[in-house]
């Protein structure tokens, strides 16, 4: 009996320093890569989806979520730490298919809030496309029939912005651009 004990008690420490090393990553923008488990907290292979299975069993790590890339790779993430928008941004990167995360993201930005997208926010963290990748990806927009909704606008200082008429008209995104890189910071 003491053996048992011994075990789950072990099992539990196991499972408390996967679910902070899971919960810490997540603070700081990043998925934990489930193959990458038995490495870093020093386990079997064989230990790391039995341990995980485990994980419903305990209320206080509900906020756990798995999530599957394109190459079938999983990826554990906290939903306390990470929003699910942020986590499908970090998939679309690991899936490498930069042409649709920035049409993804361009339509959720015009239909959620509704906003258009600085085309700029694609250079920034967590994107990172650098300029000329960028510059490609955006002409290859055009050509694509997938993506004929995604428009171009600008504000009257040049910013770029993008959106989709899917879910808003040119009038309406190009005075949203206006004021948001204008006129709010004229108005008192």
């Amino acid at each position: 009996m003491e053996e048992s004990g011994s075990t789950v008690y072990e099992e539990m420490v196991k499972i408390k320093e996967v679910v902070r090393l899971i919960r810490k990553e997540s603070q700081k923008g990043n998925l934990v890569e489930k193959e990458s488990l038995k490495d870093v907290m020093g386990i079997g292979a064989d230990e790391v989806g039995p341990l995980l299975a485990r994980l419903p069993n305990y209320p206080e790590f509900t906020d756990l979520k798995s999530v599957t890339d394109g190459n079938g790779v999983e990826y554990l993430y906290s939903v306390s730490e990470m929003t699910d928008r942020y986590m499908e941004i970090l998939l679309g990167l690991k899936n490498k298919n930069l042409l649709e995360l920035i049409a993804e993201t361009v339509r959720y930005e015009s239909q959620k809030y509704p906003r258009p997208t600085r085309v700029d926010i694609f250079t920034k963290k967590p994107y990172s496309i650098g300029y000329d990748e960028l510059k490609e990806l955006l002409d290859c927009l055009g050509s694509k029939s997938e993506y004929n909704d995604l428009k171009f606008t600008e504000a009257s200082n040049s910013t770029r912005f993008m959106y989709s008429e899917r879910h808003m008209t040119r009038f309406y995104a190009t005075k949203l651009a206006e004021w948001h890189e204008v006129l709010q910071h004229e108005t008192p």
